[in-house]
């Protein structure tokens, strides 16, 4: 079954319990119709793989834009942050449920629909706590 991680108006957020991928998390933001908004991957990086937000739109410095000492899970450390390629909904809804989702750039055409680069922090992501 899958997990209500969040809602918010018109719209839920729900981790799905039925994917193949050991290190990898799939959410989908759904509207008060169960109409899917938009959904994203989340994997834990050991460092090690090109992520698709270097592979896909050239971004490389991503030691820049991190906090110092930054590592993960997201939020089980206070410098967490997450690196996350989504599509233009979900990026839309995300922000809309008060979750500072920071553009990378203008996002590319990828599998149907324009997918924008993006980064939140810990304390981005804090405030999904506060929806239940």
């Amino acid at each position: 079954m899958d997990k209500l991680i969040a809602s918010y108006k018109n719209y839920s957020i729900w981790q799905m319990r039925k994917f193949f991928f050991s290190q990898s998390k799939v959410f989908v933001a759904k509207n008060n119709t169960n109409e899917i908004a938009g959904t994203i991957r989340v994997m834990e990086w050991s460092g090690l793989e090109e992520l698709p937000v270097t592979k896909l739109f050239g971004i490389r410095k991503l030691d820049e834009i991190s906090p110092e000492d930054s590592n993960a899970p997201i939020c089980k450390h206070k410098k967490g942050i997450m690196f996350a390629e989504c599509d233009r909904k979900l990026f839309k809804t995300v922000n809309s449920l008060g979750i500072k989702a920071i553009a990378l750039g203008e996002g590319i055409e990828y599998l149907g629909s324009l997918t924008i680069p993006m980064y939140a922090t810990c304390s981005c992501l804090i405030s999904l706590v506060d929806f239940h």
